[in-house]
């Protein structure tokens, strides 16, 4: 073991030694091969003086063969001490693990309880286990991962949390960390001081000198770290520790915040979309009486235009505020979180209507070409959510192919594995664009979440492609690669009638 190490363990353990998994003396302290009168390394620990009795030599054995199988096991006995008689020991024998998970080695720590006070207590009769005596084991017990420094920020033991997750993580030297320095974690390889964009490493670096010296009692930062399970984020909470006069250190733990920084991120969002919902709620109902006088002044209009031409115009933008009136009935039953109006709807039929507005949208340098299936079939949707959804695909589209392109509509029905192999509607919108990589794949259906300037996008188009569906009882999928094009796939399930009863919608 490591100088600090054996250093660290004397300070909790009175005798203490580490064992093959026979029980065969690989290294022990000076204290534990004088009292229980062992030459050294290479002797057997069951011919120790201590156990006098086979029940005693029982006992240690059964501890020895749990520690073999990964077991903890802690215990008292009467053992007698050379020059000292009979005295009681608290026991601790444990597994020591390689990184990989495989237990290699034992070990062995035993401290006397205090002995018998003098009000008349009987000799095998012991004070309760101080806490220095457990100190190791409750340390493997936590779930954060826990190191120990000396004054100087050189780590003198870890607890198994810690070496479990750099196992997990590649750290293949069971020793990797013990007698490092503490701070070359929070800095470049190169050995150079953190830059300073890297506002956690320098927080570290400034505070933790202060922990050592019990100059700062408490510090805390929250820091992301890349694994092998993605990014996770870690709280690193950092106490001075006293190891005796004149001598600092610290306690550092670091536990997983992942889920509670995701959980904080998901409430922000829905604070973030109550926000939003208000606000359009106020916008769209304005709108709203804008357009009643719209349409109100167009159908009184309209009577007295003698003109064929005009009647036609008139007519046209009619349609467009009737149509902006439908948007902000949308708008309003969305805000006011109002059940979506399901109809049957044929997809294709659907598509067919909106292609002119869908090739408005795109603009001259986009085609659009139609593949539909006529075993397509219908769904049960909200027609005018249907729409929306097509047309923020086809904005998108339009959006990653700046020079021009081609954009592809297709319709197909297939049997969908589960469940139950119900009939689904495939409807697949593809570009020939510039495409996404992974990172930004995967966070296309986040409100929010966009990679347009500033006033080109507000990241709630693909957000509302995918709720559409989910509520729809259906999913959304996306595929794309750098430099080949996206393809979006709405699956929704087939019908061939109206429910007789109101359908129950799916709560996102």
């Amino acid at each position: 073991m490591p100088e600090e190490t054996s250093e660290y363990l004397a300070a909790i353990f009175t005798f203490y030694g580490v064992f093959t998994l026979q029980g065969q003396i690989v290294e022990a302290n000076d204290a534990l091969l004088a009292a229980a009168c062992l030459a050294g390394p290479g002797a057997w620990i069951r011919d120790a003086g201590w156990w006098r009795d086979e029940a005693a030599r029982r006992r240690l054995q059964q501890g020895l063969d749990q520690a073999a199988r990964g077991s903890r096991l802690q215990y008292q006995e009467a053992v007698h001490l050379p020059d000292h008689g009979m005295r009681r020991l608290h026991i601790a024998i444990g597994p020591v693990r390689s990184l990989d998970g495989r237990v290699t080695r034992l070990a062995f720590g035993a401290t006397e309880l205090a002995p018998p006070s003098s009000a008349g207590r009987g000799a095998t009769e012991a004070e309760p286990v101080g806490f220095a005596a457990r100190q190791a084991a409750i340390l493997d017990a936590l779930p954060a991962h826990v190191a120990l420094l000396d004054q100087s920020g050189t780590i003198i033991a870890v607890n198994e949390a810690w070496r479990r997750f750099a196992a997990g993580n590649g750290v293949r030297d069971p020793a990797a960390f013990l007698g490092c320095n503490y701070l070359a974690a929070c800095m470049p390889s190169d050995g150079s001081p953190p830059s300073p964009g890297d506002e956690q490493a320098v927080a570290i670096a400034a505070a933790l000198p202060r922990i050592l010296t019990g100059e700062l009692q408490h510090f805390t930062c929250d820091y992301p770290c890349p694994t092998a399970q993605g990014e996770r984020w870690f709280r690193l909470m950092a106490t001075p520790l006293p190891l005796g006069a004149g001598h600092g250190g610290a306690v550092v733990l670091h536990l997983d915040v992942t889920t509670n920084r995701r959980t904080e991120e998901a409430l922000r969002q829905m604070q973030k979309m109550e926000a939003v919902g208000r606000l359009t709620s106020g916008l769209a109902h304005d709108f709203n009486n804008i357009l009643v006088l719209i349409i109100g002044g167009l159908e009184l209009l309209m009577p007295r235009l003698t003109d064929g031409r005009s009647r036609a115009l008139a007519g046209k933008v009619l349609a467009a505020a009737e149509r902006g009136s439908a948007l902000a009935e949308r708008l309003l039953r969305l805000s006011r979180r109002e059940p979506t109006r399901l109809q049957l709807v044929d997809v294709n039929e659907a598509i067919t209507i909106e292609q002119k507005l869908l090739q408005q949208a795109v603009g001259g340098t986009v085609s659009i070409a139609c593949d539909l299936s006529p075993e397509a079939g219908s769904v049960l949707v909200d027609p005018n959510e249907l729409a929306t959804a097509l047309l923020n695909l086809a904005v998108n589209a339009r959006d990653a192919m700046p020079e021009g392109g081609q954009l592809r509509l297709c319709t197909c029905r297939e049997r969908a594995t589960a469940p139950q192999g119900a009939e689904q509607v495939v409807i697949t919108v593809q570009d020939t664009g510039q495409g996404m990589p992974p990172e930004v794949m995967a966070r296309v259906f986040e409100p929010f979440f966009t990679t347009k300037g500033p006033g080109r996008g507000t990241g709630l188009g693909l957000a509302q492609v995918h709720g559409f569906a989910r509520q729809s009882g259906g999913s959304a999928h996306i595929a794309s690669a750098p430099g080949q094009g996206t393809t979006v796939t709405i699956r929704l399930p087939h019908h061939d009638e109206e429910p007789a009863a109101p359908v129950r919608l799916q709560v996102l």
